[in-house]
């Protein structure tokens, strides 16, 4: 394993760099073209593929390592045109050994996308239309003390709650289709302890139940999905050791797993047509898309307020309201696409205890904006950027989100537990029982984790039926 772990390419821009290195790589590429596309458009003529599904191994990481897409893409795209057939859906892998510099390229990927939209248009890829918070959204990288690695008890407490739906849901969906090959796909996966918390107990309940069906296990394609902005590299590095983990504990009989890392946002297409089996996303969709816009693309009149405080006016809740009936209701028909018929899908995020929109869910981000006003009173920070800042995240009530799942028509609903869970995690902990009502401590954590701290969660389970997708 240990070339897998050091051996890559320079990576960054540097002037040492393989970014700023690789002409001859680019020379042969080049070369090579008439062979590659020649080959492709054979393929694609011959068998008419709705989904074209490219892998590109040992991509490196620089201004060459989306060359050979582009060309597929255009190459496909004018033989569509000339065949006036419309283009197939695109799903590209992009491969290397774990060391590689992955970051750097997902940080060129909605770019990349976005000129393909301007270029094709709607035919190739449909896009999220604002790319800010794509870009800049992102949880603390890194091990150190402020990272969220360090600081996700919660997000860790919350996963171990709802287990049982997960797994109920998963096992209901194996044991009545019994799929060769299960595909998993985790939304807002972040990079940490977290990260493969959930895979791992997909992977051992499906392969106990194969033990107790006398199957042998199904292999297993699980696709880690956040914004191109959340640090995978640190997640690609943990691979080697997780798989070999599995192959130890599970033997010759265990099949392949394939563990994929898919950059972008939820709110945007990420799969082919019916190609995901489970959907999972934790502590994830209560951000929303972009801060909800009123005029001239920023919230006016919530003077003093980062997020909805009783001083925020009816047109701001508003506002906060529609924007999550849009993501929303974006999210459940971008996924409805893509989920497999009968497919399941299990959704825990924050959620509101009444439908007052001020409830106390949200009293730490009021107890920030005072920080923030402080802050500003001592000359600090300015005041007007303080009021131009709102966060864009909505803890929805019960019936917002019954309401939406019921407009949009693609999924039913087949369970809605809610869960308590204390800001301090820790009070969950046996270990830690002595600490739980100290308050300075109980404080030090809660504001280590507050950018991802959930205080009351609901849990989703939906269930997508051969019409579409419904909720279970």
């Amino acid at each position: 394993m240990e070339v897998q772990q050091v051996l890559h390419m320079n990576g960054g821009n540097g002037e040492t760099s393989y970014a700023c290195n690789s002409k001859l790589q680019k020379l042969v590429i080049t070369k090579a073209k008439p062979v590659v596309i020649g080959s492709i458009s054979d393929l694609y003529t011959i068998n008419l593929p709705r989904c074209l599904r490219v892998a590109d191994l040992g991509c490196s990481s620089g201004p060459n390592t989306l060359e050979v897409i582009i060309e597929i893409i255009d190459a496909i795209d004018e033989t569509c045109h000339q065949l006036k057939l419309t283009t197939p859906e695109f799903q590209v892998f992009l491969n290397d050994l774990p060391s590689n510099d992955f970051n750097n390229i997902f940080k060129t990927l909605p770019a990349f996308y976005e000129q393909l939209k301007k270029e094709k248009g709607d035919i190739v890829f449909r896009l999220r239309e604002a790319m800010g918070v794509q870009q800049i959204f992102h949880m603390n990288w890194g091990n150190g003390e402020t990272s969220y690695a360090c600081n996700s008890i919660l997000q860790k407490l919350v996963i171990t709650k709802t287990k049982p739906v997960v797994i109920g849901s998963i096992l209901d969906f194996y044991t009545k289709n019994l799929p060769p090959c299960l595909r998993v796909a985790d939304l807002g996966c972040s990079s940490g302890p977290n990260t493969l918390l959930v895979t791992t107990e997909i992977i051992e309940a499906i392969d106990e139940t194969c033990h107790q069906l006398n199957r042998n296990t199904p292999e297993f394609q699980v696709f880690l999905n956040d914004l191109p902005s959340n640090d995978l590299n640190a997640i690609f590095k943990t691979l080697p050791d997780f798989c070999e983990q599995l192959k130890k504990e599970k033997g010759e009989k265990f099949g392949p797993c394939s563990i994929t890392g898919l950059p972008g946002s939820f709110y945007g297409r990420l799969f082919p047509s019916n190609s995901i089996d489970f959907f999972h996303s934790s502590n994830s969709v209560h951000w929303l898309s972009q801060v909800p816009s009123m005029v001239g693309n920023r919230i006016e009149n919530n003077k003093g307020n980062i997020y909805l405080a009783r001083t925020s006016p009816p047109s701001v809740v508003k506002a906060y309201l529609e924007q999550f009936q849009k993501d929303f209701s974006l999210f459940l028909s971008l996924r409805a696409k893509e989920i497999t018929p009968g497919g399941r899908m299990v959704l825990t995020l924050v959620r509101r205890r009444s439908e007052d929109p001020f409830g106390k869910e949200s009293f730490l981000w009021e107890l920030l904006s005072d920080s923030l006003n402080d802050l500003v009173s001592k000359g600090l920070i300015e005041e007007d950027k303080v009021d131009s800042f709102n966060l864009p995240y909505y803890i929805p009530s019960r019936k917002e989100l019954e309401d939406i799942i019921c407009a949009e028509g693609s999924f039913y609903l087949d369970q809605f537990e809610i869960l308590d869970v204390s800001w301090d995690a820790s009070d969950d902990d046996n270990d830690n029982k002595e600490c739980m009502f100290h308050r300075f401590i109980t404080a030090q954590k809660v504001a280590k984790c507050i950018k991802s701290c959930d205080r009351v969660v609901a849990h989703l389970s939906l269930w997508g039926c051969c019409n579409g997708c419904s909720i279970q």
